[in-house]
């Protein structure tokens, strides 16, 4: 009878550290998961961080694009209202020496006797 009881005190102490050694290796398994779950997050947040800095640099890149054009939007539309003021001067001027040279053609066929 004592060999009995021997028997189920080994089995006991043997299901114990059976129960120990898992337990152990839950803890184990679950740190590592643990620890995989922060370096993935920590990665998550770097790529975001890297992505929202690249989307900035390319709106800065774009925005002096944007804003070169629209300097040289003005420029052609200053330059452009100087030429429209040039042209309306020429156009005057063409005009008064044509004026002027049909006034002197008229001048010469009076003066001239048949």
């Amino acid at each position: 009878g004592s060999r009995a009881g021997e028997s189920r005190g080994a089995r006991g102490r043997s299901r114990d550290a059976a129960a120990a050694m898992l337990s152990r290796l839950l803890k184990e398994h679950q740190a590592r998961q643990s620890e995989r779950r922060e370096l993935q997050e920590r990665r998550r947040r770097d790529a975001i961080a890297a992505a929202t800095r690249l989307t900035e640099a390319l709106v800065d890149h774009l925005n002096v694009g944007v804003a070169q054009a629209y300097v040289n939007q003005r420029k052609l539309d200053q330059e452009v209202k100087t030429l429209q003021v040039q042209a309306a001067q020429f156009a005057r001027q063409t005009g008064h020496w044509i004026t002027m040279v049909e006034n002197f053609n008229q001048a010469l066929k009076v003066g001239v006797p048949r």
